[in-house]
């Protein structure tokens, strides 16, 4: 490392503070999102509205977080990453908080999905961003202690939750969700940016000479995409916060892209930060790669097989309890799913570097035994089965999970990777959204939660097939690369 790097505490120092404070923003984010099951049946009760009603706010929460969440990346770059999560750690504190009000189920669809999705949206993304920009020969350690805690969050939360429910009713345990998420602002707080070091020595150095040891200590802190990528997004950490913006968790993967061509000097000044920052915002969604076979297919993949896997674990809660179990027991089985994620995610991790099958394969097979487990559920009447099945239900979750982002740099290669996969995370995130309605609607023109099971478990069975279907569709998007180009 470069002389110019010595005041930057990369892979030591506070840059393990910065994981510690990655590491309870997931364990909050995804501990309370995936407990929400939980609260949808005091929402029926207490409003005496429908399934599809009470399960509105996840779904308004997953459709803000789907649009905004690249958003607050770009707004994290200029803004810096701390002021950026402290204030969406403030808007779910606030929209939270006026829902417990319990004033109707559209007062809380609106406060609450709309405040709990700005702060998720803030939250995750700069979180690994401040990761990325802190570690270098430990980044897959740091990433995996950070979303560690998303799976940590679903095994601990739930039956706190659950605890609140019961004790508070649904107004206080709203109430003190709200305060519980606000501790994000001080895990924010702690994301000290690196210009803090550059300034240091900035004071001591001359101002020519310390130009100069600043733009070296920027392409050391993260190694920028290949040359000819879009030039806003000049770090891989930024294509880290990328692959952040779905709710899936799915940063365990580490991305070593070395630098190809210096970054120009021109690039530093201000207006040419701003008109990097148009051309990201302007490509972030950008279509027209839907013209690659590969892509559209891939998108289908992650349409139907996250719409099954997230939106089941929604209505597990409502499910079991037709089935005798109580409500402290399925507050655990929720745990026993965020056990088996976690063991999910770092068994394939390690399993995949071996390269003994092709990755896509494994995402398949993970795909479709998690459709699979979840029509399972179907017949499981007691606690110990559907606990084992919880356990295997998380398991390949998290293996499917931690395969999204690595297969498709593996389809489509690191060029056009970022602007496809932002296309995959809306749509398959606005997918799950728009499901959670139509499931609960569903379930109350059925009268049971049979129908819902069956689709959540063969969507994903269909999109697991689809992805061994790759070779011939690779052949196919060959030669509309070749006539593209």
């Amino acid at each position: 490392m470069k002389s110019s790097n010595n005041n930057l505490p990369i892979d030591k120092g506070w840059a393990w503070v910065i994981v510690i404070g990655g590491f309870f923003n997931t364990f909050l984010m995804v501990g309370i999102a995936k407990s929400f099951g939980l609260l949808v049946e005091e929402f029926i009760r207490t409003f005496e509205v429908s399934t599809a009603m009470a399960t509105m706010v996840i779904s308004v929460s997953g459709i803000v977080y789907a649009f905004c969440a690249p958003l607050c990346i770009v707004l994290g770059e200029h803004f810096t990453a701390r002021r950026v999560v402290m204030l969406g750690g403030l808007i779910a504190l606030i929209g939270i908080s006026i829902s417990s009000l319990l004033i109707s189920m559209t007062f809380v669809i609106c406060f609450m999905g709309v405040g709990f999705g700005i702060g998720n949206s803030a939250v995750y993304g700069n979180s690994l961003v401040m990761v990325g920009q802190y570690f270098r020969k430990r980044r897959t350690l740091a990433n995996g202690i950070t979303v560690a805690g998303a799976s940590i969050g679903q095994f601990t939360l739930p039956p706190l939750i659950q605890f609140l429910v019961d004790t508070y009713s649904l107004s206080g345990t709203l109430l003190i969700l709200s305060a519980i998420y606000f501790n994000v602002t001080v895990c924010g707080s702690l994301f000290r940016p690196t210009s803090f070091y550059l300034q240091k020595s900035h004071n001591i150095q001359k101002s020519s000479t310390n130009n100069v040891l600043a733009e070296e200590v920027q392409n050391e802190v993260s190694d920028p995409l290949i040359s000819n990528s879009l030039n806003a997004i000049k770090k891989d950490v930024k294509l880290r916060a990328l692959m952040a913006s779905t709710g899936s968790i799915m940063l365990e993967e580490e991305i070593e892209i070395e630098d190809s061509n210096d970054i120009n000097q021109d690039e530093k000044d201000n207006s040419s930060r701003t008109s990097s920052t148009k051309c990201f915002c302007q490509k972030i969604f950008d279509f027209s790669v839907l013209v690659r076979p590969i892509i559209m297919f891939y998108v289908i993949i992650a349409f139907l097989s996250f719409f099954g896997y997230f939106n089941f674990i929604l209505f597990l809660p409502l499910h079991v309890i037709s089935k005798g179990i109580t409500k402290y027991d399925k507050a655990l089985l929720i745990s026993i799913c965020g056990v088996g994620d976690l063991i999910g995610r770092l068994g394939s991790g390690y399993f995949g570097d071996l390269n003994l099958i092709a990755r896509y394969k494994i995402k398949a097979i993970a795909v479709i035994f998690v459709g699979i487990v979840i029509l399972l559920f179907l017949v499981a009447d007691n606690f110990t089965f559907l606990a084992v099945l919880s356990a295997l239900y998380g398991f390949f979750g998290g293996v499917y999970i931690n395969y999204i982002a690595i297969v498709l740099i593996d389809f489509v290669g690191l060029k056009i990777f970022p602007k496809a996969l932002a296309l995959v995370l809306l749509l398959q995130g606005s997918g799950a959204a728009a499901g959670q309605p139509f499931l609960g609607w569903i379930r109350d023109v059925t009268g049971s939660f049979e129908v819902v099971i069956i689709i959540c478990g063969v969507l994903p069975i269909i999109g697991g097939i689809l992805l061994l279907c790759y070779p011939l569709i690779k052949k196919r998007d060959k030669q509309t690369h070749l006539d593209m180009t």
